[in-house]
């Protein structure tokens, strides 16, 4: 029968669980929804004992998603989003007049760098409504060529008739992670010998492209000319820059990240990051693309605004 399966499932229980996962603290997810711990800590369980599995594991004081939890999150985040506009849009009609413009961001880029662009555009232009989807490439990329986002920022160009891919800004990547941890870092590369195993005394925390958490740690050893063999090991492996930075504020291990991730982090002291002529950050290219002949005015706007936004960052 229709929606039969969603008979088990609350609204309440799968928003709690997606603040759990952005937040990765029950502790800090219960503050938010002005809910008791146990309150939420129990929506949890009986959401993982209708799924029939862990959404979540303990590492030191921090909720760390498992891989089914993982990508359970990355699937519904936009499904309750897009659930959350139509509920506004039908309870407030002057809504349904103003031109609209959704968005879609690989991740990283899309919760830090750009969420803070976009909040200034929106204020900027209170006459319209921008919404803003982190999803992995080949989500986003699906969302732009199906009609369901105006403009898409990917870590690939789109080939594809009556789509504009242009590229939009070079991500710095480099090391970061407590003084301590970053000094200690840099102490035990300087005195390195030819050959030698260093990146084994530094605790790691992984992550890259889409799935694949090794990817930003190992490029950035091999830029430095190091040699890599199958010991190289992390202490924890994350696919949400979320919950990496909650890591690094915890002590818990130095990752290869783009800059702008944590920038607000290094700008207050509370992190710091490893980049010189002798630790060149990593390259990695955003591009922004769009269906040239379907792009609104607001659409257009907003192009020319974030490109132009991205100059400057570069820049800087």
């Amino acid at each position: 029968m229709f929606l039969k399966d969603l008979a088990d499932h609350s609204i309440q229980s799968l928003r709690i669980f997606a603040y759990v996962s952005s937040m990765g603290s029950v502790a800090e997810a219960a503050e938010a929804l002005k809910l008791s711990q146990p309150a939420v800590s129990l929506q949890i369980s009986n959401l993982e004992r209708q799924l029939g599995f862990s959404l979540f594991e303990r590492s030191g004081r921090r909720n760390v998603l498992t891989g089914r939890g993982q990508d359970l999150y990355q699937k519904l985040l936009p499904l309750l989003e897009r659930l959350e506009i139509l509920l506004v849009d039908v309870r407030e009609e002057e809504h349904l007049t103003k031109p609209k413009l959704f968005l879609a961001s690989v991740e990283g880029v899309g919760e830090f760098w750009l969420l803070n662009r976009f909040k200034d555009f929106r204020a900027q232009h209170e006459d319209s409504r921008l919404f803003l989807e982190v999803q992995d490439n080949d989500v986003i990329i699906e969302r732009l060529l199906t009609g369901r986002a105006d403009l898409v920022i990917t870590t690939k160009k789109i080939e594809h008739p009556n789509t504009v891919s242009e590229l939009l800004m070079e991500e710095k990547l480099v090391p970061v992670g407590r003084k301590k941890d970053i000094d200690a870092l840099k102490s035990v590369i300087e005195k390195a010998k030819e050959g030698e195993r260093f990146w084994e005394q530094i605790s790691w925390i992984g992550y890259g492209d889409s799935f694949s958490t090794e990817t930003w740690a190992l490029r950035w050893l091999e830029q430095l000319g190091t040699v890599i063999d199958r010991r190289f090991k992390y202490r924890h492996q994350v696919n949400s820059y979320v919950v990496i930075r909650r890591l690094l504020m915890d002590a818990m291990g130095i990752c290869v990240a783009p800059l702008h991730t944590v920038e607000d982090l290094i700008a207050n002291g509370e992190l710091a990051s490893l980049e010189s002529k002798k630790f060149p950050a990593l390259g990695n290219r955003l591009y922004i693309s769009y269906r040239q002949q379907s792009l609104s005015r607001i659409g257009i706007e907003f192009r020319d605004w974030i490109k132009e936004a991205a100059r400057k960052y570069e820049r800087s």
